[in-house]
């Protein structure tokens, strides 16, 4: 390893490498996030099937995780599709793109709930959670 990267080994085995280090450490920090903040409700966004192999099957494999752990701990889910999530959270919009998502969470909260320079998947994470928390529909992992 050298500064978080696997170098030296065959391309193939520099992408299965980092993906199971990558998966053990968010298998490890969703848990203690979890605890910490006592998650008790989960939602995603639906990966789509189709896609390019490398940064694809990894948004795919840690996504995964996610799922996982929300299971292992017998959390309620629910699962959106990208553009279905931001239709709903701004139905005004024609086309609801990040940039709206981004101007609604930072109209909604203030700059200590939420910093205003995040990353923009954090601000479509906000309003996915928005939007799943308004429609209040759970999925269970036991039906």
């Amino acid at each position: 390893m050298d500064y978080g990267l696997v170098v030296g080994l065959p391309k193939d085995e520099v992408f299965n490498t980092e993906m199971d280090l990558k998966i053990k450490f968010l298998w490890e920090w969703l848990q203690d996030k979890f605890s910490e903040h006592d998650v008790s409700h989960v939602a995603w966004e639906i990966v789509p099937a189709a896609g390019g192999v490398g940064h694809h099957a990894k948004t795919i494999a840690l996504a995964t995780v996610l799922k996982v752990v929300a299971c292992s701990q017998g959390l309620p889910y629910t699962a959106h599709a990208f553009r279905g999530w931001m239709k709903k959270l701004l139905p005004d919009v024609k086309k609801p793109e990040k940039s709206d998502t981004k101007e609604y969470v930072q109209g909604r909260f203030s700059e200590e709930e939420f910093p205003s320079k995040l990353l923009p998947d954090a601000y479509d994470a906000i309003g996915l959670g928005l939007v799943a928390t308004r429609e209040n529909k759970w999925k269970s992992w036991s039906s």
